[in-house]
């Protein structure tokens, strides 16, 4: 076997150290990278191996978000206002005596518009007024008293009730039980891989997690209106899934 070296000589003399400071120094430094980027190249002998896991949890919802408008129109602005300000002071009395929570209660956003209609005979816009609109956004922590506080929404003159949005108090421990759930499946379904590939898994490179939350309002709206003369709500089911992608390392 023979075997190859590499001499690398540079000359200097006193009269020319200034001239051949540049070349002598891109020659070092490509002797250097000679040297190195082999080494460098073979310090990685992985190969890789992507594989994804899927988990889920199936809750059942223990809070929802309710959003209230009252929407008045007439002529007199400063009418409008009070009337409005009105019903939404009551309809606030009417959640804390339900022992709602003044910080699950939120009641700033209001809007007021112009309203007109067109006049055929004149071929104008003519005005009729204005809209008020204000809004209560409530978070009931007890789906019990979903009946309670739409009835007496109704009785305050709230005009526009939302379809509840329904949620769980318990999402973030689902969520943390789901992702263990995929990435458990995730490692059982690259070991399958190796087993059939007679390959090895040593090691992890790269974990990517995200999640997705199932809407139950459908669910919950065909249960309110089977179950309506009696005034309750039945939440359904929401699922909580977790989506994983594992990079392991691997080797033959």
């Amino acid at each position: 076997m023979s075997s190859i070296k590499t001499r690398l000589s540079v000359h200097t003399t006193a009269t020319n150290n200034k001239r051949c400071f540049l070349p002598c120094s891109f020659l070092v430094m490509w002797f250097l990278l000679l040297t190195i980027s082999p080494w460098s190249a073979a310090s990685d002998t992985n190969g890789r191996l992507t594989v994804s896991g899927t988990g889920e949890i199936q809750l059942v919802p223990d809070q929802a978000e309710l959003r209230l408008t009252i929407a008045l129109r007439g002529a007199e602005l400063a009418v409008l206002q009070k009337n409005t300000n009105d019903a939404v002071s009551l309809m606030i009395e009417e959640l804390t005596a339900l022992d709602i929570a003044l910080s699950d209660i939120e009641s700033t956003q209001i809007s007021i518009q112009p309203v007109f209609r067109y006049d055929q005979a004149s071929k104008k816009r003519m005005s009729e007024g204005y809209e008020v609109n204000r809004t209560i956004t409530v978070l009931l922590r007890e789906l019990e008293l979903l009946s309670a506080v739409m009835t007496a929404a109704t009785d305050q003159g709230i005009n526009q009730i939302s379809p509840p949005r329904l949620s769980s108090s318990q999402h973030e421990d689902a969520y943390r039980q789901a992702l263990a759930r995929e990435v458990a499946q995730a490692r059982a379904r690259a070991d399958a891989i190796a087993q059939a590939a007679e390959i090895r898994i040593t090691g992890v490179d790269a974990i990517s997690a995200g999640d997705y939350r199932s809407s139950p309002v459908p669910m919950a709206r065909v249960a309110m209106a089977a179950d309506s003369e009696s005034n309750s709500f039945q939440p359904g089911e929401m699922a909580v899934t977790a989506n994983v992608t594992v990079t392991y390392f691997i080797q033959p």
